[in-house]
Parts: C-alpha cells; sequence; structure tokens
C-alpha cells in the first residue's frame, strides 16, 4: 500500500514564489496546493486539513494576517500549523505571526529552499519520493513582464542552492 504524501497549503500570492514552493516541495516527495489569497486559504484550509500551510502576508483579497485568525478561531482548523514566509522583516509583524498562532516566521528572501524543507521536515516530517523529478521541472520561468530584475536576484539567492534554475524570459 503506497505511503500517503504529506499535504502542504501554499497561500502566495506572488507566482514566481508560488512556482518555486510548489516545485521544490513536490520534488521533496509532498502534495502541494497553491492558492493566491487569504480567502483561498481559509476555504481551502478547511476543505483539505493540510498538515502544514505555508502563509504569506501581503495578499489580495484577504491578507495572511486576516486568514490565519480565520484559521486559528475555527474548531474545524485550529489545531493546523502554520507557517508564515514573508518579506515583511518587522519585529512587530513576526511577534504578532506568532502571538495568532504561527509556529514560525520566515523572512522569504533570507531562507534558502534548503533551510526551508528542513523546518518543514522537523514539523511535520518527510515527503514521500516516488520517482526522482526530471531536469525540466527544476527550472522556474519568470515570463510575466513585471518581474524585475532585482525580484528574480532575490528568489534566486533563495534557491541557487537547491537545484532549481531561474531563467528570465
Amino acid at each position: 500500500m503506497p505511503s500517503k504524501k504529506p499535504l502542504i497549503l501554499v497561500a502566495e500570492d506572488d507566482s514566481l514564489y508560488a512556482r518555486i514552493y510548489q516545485v521544490k516541495l513536490a520534488k521533496e516527495g509532498y502534495d502541494v496546493v497553491v492558492v493566491g489569497d487569504g480567502r483561498l486559504a481559509v476555504k481551502k484550509a478547511h476543505e483539505l486539513k493540510p498538515d502544514l500551510i505555508l502563509m504569506d502576508l501581503i495578499m489580495p483579497d484577504m491578507d495572511g494576517f486576516a486568514a490565519l485568525k480565520e484559521i486559528k478561531k475555527s474548531d474545524k482548523t485550529r489545531k493546523l500549523r502554520v507557517v508564515v514566509m514573508s518579506n515583511l522583516g518587522q519585529e512587530s509583524d513576526m511577534q504578532k505571526a506568532i502571538e495568532m498562532g504561527a509556529e514560525k516566521y520566515f523572512i522569504k528572501a533570507n531562507v534558502s529552499m534548503t533551510e526551508m524543507v528542513g523546518m518543514i521536515k522537523d514539523l511535520i516530517g518527510g515527503g514521500v519520493v516516488i520517482e526522482k523529478a526530471a531536469e525540466s521541472e527544476n527550472i522556474v520561468v519568470a515570463e510575466e513582464k513585471n518581474v524585475k530584475n532585482t525580484k528574480i536576484d532575490s528568489v534566486h539567492k533563495a534557491v541557487e542552492d537547491d537545484g532549481i534554475k531561474i531563467l528570465k524570459i
């Protein structure tokens, strides 16, 4: 009988970060569902009961703080594990997220994918790797016109040692 893969819900409105998380976490053997706003994060948390939620804070429709509050106040989702991954680096934001129930808070640009995966494995265990991912799955293409070189550089710093290539076309 095959093992069930741990499920991670990624709430991230930045398509470049979302794709990088999706590729890396899938490669590590996790099932990954990505949503682009806080309202959808709350809805999917109720529907899927993921093993872990990676939550951005600045998102459209409902921000990560409001989504975290909704998830933690519901009897059905309050015990779900939430890790905040944001580029908000003020101590007050970090403290607020932890007080609201987040288990950890990371500044996205300062955490490598290897560190993030290590933290996830510490929290929920390893994923189930069925087969080695194809080389093409390790390439993230930044094709959006609004992606700036500085953003690519910042994201590249976070993933450069993890076998994921970022190409800007």
